[in-house]
């Protein structure tokens, strides 16, 4: 299977395709277009990183810990929170930004 992909990957430069403005290819970039998806992917990085720690904790301990009124768990639950709206946040802000500087580019 990968010898049928690298011989699929190998005989796309013979296609001949026209010439016209494509999103994500990095030559075509403008400098800010370059800033705001480099922005998308460091906020999605962050939403990833929050997610795959979520997902290694047991959560027991804080939940109980909540439930008693103890006031340091639910700082951390709430700067928890914080972190993953402003990540999410974050990834919608910057795509539209990217996508308003690819729109300024596409249209010229």
């Amino acid at each position: 299977m990968l010898a049928l992909w690298l011989v699929l990957v190998a005989s796309l430069g013979r296609f001949q395709v026209t010439p016209r403005q494509r999103r994500f290819d990095i030559a075509q970039m403008s400098p800010s277009e370059k800033r705001w998806t480099l922005g998308v992917f460091a906020f999605a990085l962050g939403l990833i990183a929050w997610l795959n720690g979520a997902a290694t904790v047991d959560w027991g301990p804080l939940g109980s810990a909540i439930g008693a009124g103890e006031i340091g768990p639910i700082l951390l639950a709430v700067a928890l929170a914080i972190f993953a709206i402003a990540m999410v946040a974050g990834i919608v802000w910057t795509w539209r930004k990217e996508t308003e500087a690819f729109r300024r580019r596409a249209s010229i």
